[in-house]
């Protein structure tokens, strides 16, 4: 595996030599350039390439590989269509950040094609719900209390809708913030949510920190809302969010950095 070893350059043309390889993990680096055509490979079946900056389209020859079965190529800066020989072929495949890369819209429909959604999505979905039952139980137990929130500050309203959540967040400050990550100096990925960069806490730990895009008042309740449910969440599986920010008009998440993670 070569995941996380902040590789550069573009992808070694001597790997699509290699007539026996069956996994590819380049995830995690700063490989440019096109992806290169693997039929040489033929015995390959899982491809990871994404948190990337590769370029260029989604080669059409992935087709050929007949024992793929997984590829990941999502948080790139890939553009055009997605073959539609690629979308017949049943894999998991992966291509969401890719802001200039999408499905051919005159295909129709692929049920057999599992496009997975980034986990920043699917949280906050899960937000969206827990905030309309937590709205809801609050307006009937207090008629007036819409209206306070309205008047508090946006980080004092992601401290009203659940104390004991955001306790247990730490609240960092924006300075803490640029520090760590050198004024946002290294983007390891991004999508519709917005940019994640890279940062190191002075005491060594190491951070991803996530930049929303939204600064709207909806967009502010969105990430208060998603605040209070990431300090509920807790599990072995799942990043271990930090803490969060939200100083001069930066709605901002902070988890922890995992080399192998997407």
């Amino acid at each position: 595996k070569l995941s996380g070893k902040n590789l550069t350059g573009n992808i070694p043309s001597d790997l699509t030599k290699l007539s026996g390889l069956v996994e590819l993990w380049l995830d995690g680096n700063s490989l440019t350039g096109p992806i290169p055509d693997f039929t040489g490979c033929v015995d390959l079946k899982i491809i990871h390439l994404e948190n990337n900056h590769l370029t260029g389209g989604l080669p059409s020859s992935l087709v050929d590989l007949p024992n793929l079965r997984k590829l990941y190529v999502q948080n790139n800066m890939l553009s055009g269509t997605v073959p539609s020989t690629l979308l017949d072929k049943n894999l998991v495949l992966n291509y969401t950040g890719n802001v200039n890369l999408r499905k051919d819209r005159s295909e129709g429909s692929h049920n057999k094609i599992i496009i997975g959604s980034s986990f920043g999505a699917a949280i906050l979905l899960i937000a969206t719900i827990a905030s309309c039952v937590l709205l809801y139980k609050g307006k009937k137990k207090y008629p007036k209390q819409d209206q306070l929130k309205h008047a508090m500050p946006a980080q004092r309203l992601v401290s009203s809708l659940s104390n004991a959540a955001t306790e247990a967040a730490h609240c960092c400050t924006l300075s803490e913030i640029e520090d760590a990550t050198r004024n946002f100096e290294k983007k390891i990925g991004s999508g519709g949510f917005g940019v994640v960069y890279y940062g190191e806490f002075k005491d060594g730990k190491e951070i991803a920190v996530k930049v929303l895009t939204s600064n709207s008042f909806q967009g502010k309740r969105e990430f208060s809302n998603e605040v209070t449910l990431l300090s509920r969440i807790h599990h072995r599986n799942l990043v271990q969010f930090l803490g969060y920010s939200q100083e001069e008009g930066k709605s901002i998440l902070v988890y922890e950095f995992m080399h192998n993670g997407t």
